[in-house]
């Protein structure tokens, strides 16, 4: 398993942009290699307001492009993940259990499609207020990407 450790530089940009512990600078490019899977942990409170998403294109959900969802297949093959909803996709987690039902990642849970990949639970769970936010556990995303794709995939702000 391979960890990044996020924070928002708040002064960074008009409303912070992430960084990586032990990366320089901000939004650092991260290096992934498929079938490695990934923790992207949000503990610190300067992510409060922030749950990270990913994308297959620039600024995701904000830009109305696709995002890593089980439903969407990253090559538009043929492959069949997107009718069985498992294509690639964060699975997200507070303190380490998985708020979701879809799974790539057998040593989380067993492996299922299914829609229900716990965004839904988690980034709500961004806009309690910060004492409650902070008083919850901790935040992480799990990602495997486990199926042939060369392009980039951006992280951002949920």
């Amino acid at each position: 398993v391979c960890t990044f450790t996020f924070t928002l530089n708040q002064g960074a940009s008009e409303l912070g942009y992430y960084a990586v512990s032990g990366c320089r600078g901000v939004m650092p490019v991260l290096g992934m290699k498929k079938d490695v899977q990934y923790r992207f942990i949000q503990e610190d409170l300067s992510n409060y307001y922030h749950p990270l998403g990913f994308a297959y294109y620039a600024d995701g959900a904000h830009d109305n492009v696709n995002e890593l969802e089980p439903s969407i297949d990253p090559s538009g093959s043929t492959t069949g993940c997107s009718e069985d909803n498992t294509c690639p996709a964060p699975m997200y987690l507070n303190s380490g259990e998985y708020l979701g039902v879809y799974s790539n990642i057998a040593d989380i849970i067993a492996t299922k499609g299914d829609e229900d990949f716990g965004l839904d639970v988690y980034e709500p769970q961004f806009f309690a207020s910060p004492v409650d936010w902070s008083a919850a556990g901790t935040y992480e995303v799990a990602l495997k990407f486990d199926h042939a794709y060369t392009k980039d995939i951006f992280y951002f702000c949920h």
